[in-house]
């Protein structure tokens, strides 16, 4: 199985100095690395659209994946301009076509593990969603190898415990590692490094590590990924969807166990099964 570096930034992150107390033993003074949180300002066609709370690292990608994966972009080529302004963490995007109906619902978008935010817009809903993803086939020994690989960790949540992860596999080779203070960021993310990469999202599967609400499985079938899977657990409404639009969804994925919530014409039970690429 080949895995690509985590595209992870060490700027991202700071040592800090903290009083350490253990139990039953001496205190002393010892350092943590913790998460540096940004705010990233996204303007539109020079109006400010939604502000991201997120980690200061793959903020392009951040971008573009957000874009494609809320709907508001079909393709990258509906880019016709993007820009970053570093010191005051402005993203400039400047679109194609006339989004004047999009631009109306100017929102503020808070996303990290606490919450997705948004006001005067309904982005997360489902009324915008292809009626179905296409199914592509599996096979529970691949899921059980990207389990083992998601296990050894990632760099920042390493060196910090308190970033979320996120891959985008082909095959069985992992192509883009993103983290990020947000599960939606991270996703996020590596959509947008795929859109980059002109990867077909039809044959792809993500893996995350955050638990899956609607707006994530959203998210999901908006980009046409088949497979979403998952260390964390599913809500009630995330499995109707997935249901619904045909999208496999396993959880609780770990080296020896897996728990299938949707599987699209069961699959899994083709024991030598293997994602196409």
């Amino acid at each position: 199985m080949k895995v690509v570096d985590a595209f992870y930034s060490p700027e991202a992150y700071t040592s800090y100095g903290i009083d350490f107390y253990e139990s039953g033993k001496q205190s002393g003074q010892s350092h943590a690395n913790i998460p540096i949180e940004g705010i990233l300002h996204v303007y539109i066609n020079n109006t400010l659209f939604m502000d991201i709370t997120c980690s200061p690292d793959n903020l392009f990608e951040l971008t573009l994946g957000r874009l494609f994966s809320e709907g508001i972009i079909s393709t990258k080529s509906d880019i016709d301009d993007i820009r970053f302004e570093k010191q005051s963490m402005r993203m400039f995007v400047a679109l194609k076509n006339s989004f004047d109906k999009v631009l109306s619902r100017t929102i503020t978008m808070v996303s990290t593990c606490e919450s997705n935010k948004q006001t005067l817009s309904n982005l997360n809903s489902c009324s915008d969603l292809p009626k179905k993803v296409e199914p592509i086939p599996w096979d529970i020994e691949t899921i059980f190898r990207l389990a083992k690989v998601f296990a050894r960790d990632t760099p920042g949540h390493r060196t910090t415990y308190g970033l979320h992860s996120c891959y985008l596999v082909v095959g069985e080779n992992v192509l883009f590692c993103c983290e990020d203070l947000g599960r939606h960021n991270a996703l996020d993310k590596v959509i947008g490094h795929a859109l980059e990469q002109g990867i077909d999202f039809r044959q792809t599967l993500v893996f995350t590590s955050g638990r899956t609400p609607v707006d994530m499985v959203s998210k999901v079938i908006r980009a046409h990924i088949p497979i979403l899977v998952t260390k964390a657990v599913p809500t009630y409404q995330s499995v109707a969807l997935a249901q619904s639009h045909e999208l496999t969804l396993i959880c609780s994925a770990y080296p020896d166990s897996i728990k299938v919530f949707s599987d699209p014409e069961g699959k899994y039970q083709q024991a030598n099964c293997k994602i196409a690429v």
